[in-house]
């Protein structure tokens, strides 16, 4: 979850990590989709999917009240006000089924990690950097409700923490996900994960 104020279109592009773009759009009938972005935090995914595919339906949800009004905020600096809804949400439970495509960047942060983390990081409020004792908790989470919430052939796309992809692979096969890959940051690290159901 990224808590920052977007001033233009260019900040909001830099903010956002550009594999959302190269590796969605190809994979995805993204340009006409219903999409929700959960833990959207100050809404940079949902605002950035918003900006660049103008015919998509976009959702973005957040636990944080706070957050919430941050993402609002951006939402009308960057003239995009009625192009994205922001709710209150813990995870999907809130919100009607029916998404062609989840988008996540949930914390993915062990709470065990919290002493080698920056005093930048640690400024961010703990709901928005860690997911649980092992990190991924929130993650997993999203993976059992998602197929519920999709439509057949939906897609889940998700960042995740360092040295999670294995054990989260394994739990979307568990599943019935298929078509899972995952794809490497600009440091070679595996950090996005992606999967269809059904």
């Amino acid at each position: 979850m990224c808590l920052a104020r977007l001033n233009s279109a260019a900040a909001l592009f830099a903010a956002t990590n550009a594999h959302w773009y190269r590796d969605l759009k190809p994979k995805s009938k993204i340009e006409h989709s219903r999409t929700i972005d959960v833990g959207t935090g100050s809404g940079v995914i949902a605002l950035t999917l918003a900006d660049e595919f103008p015919k998509v339906e976009i959702v973005g949800v957040d636990i944080s009240e706070d957050a919430l009004m941050l993402a609002r905020e951006n939402a009308e600096r960057l003239g995009l006000v009625n192009r994205v809804r922001f709710l209150r949400s813990n995870l999907l439970e809130s919100v009607q089924p029916g998404f062609d495509l989840i988008v996540a960047n949930l914390p993915y942060v062990s709470t065990e990690d919290r002493q080698n983390l920056s005093r930048e990081v640690l400024h961010d409020p703990e709901v928005a950097i860690f997911g649980g004792a092992r990190g991924d908790e929130l993650v997993r989470q999203l993976i059992t409700q998602a197929p519920s919430w999709l439509r057949p052939g939906g897609m889940l796309a998700m960042e995740i923490g360092i040295s999670q992809s294995e054990a989260l692979v394994a739990v979307l096969a568990e599943k019935n996900y298929r078509d899972i890959w995952t794809e490497k940051d600009y440091s070679g690290v595996i950090r996005f994960l992606f999967a269809k159901y059904g």
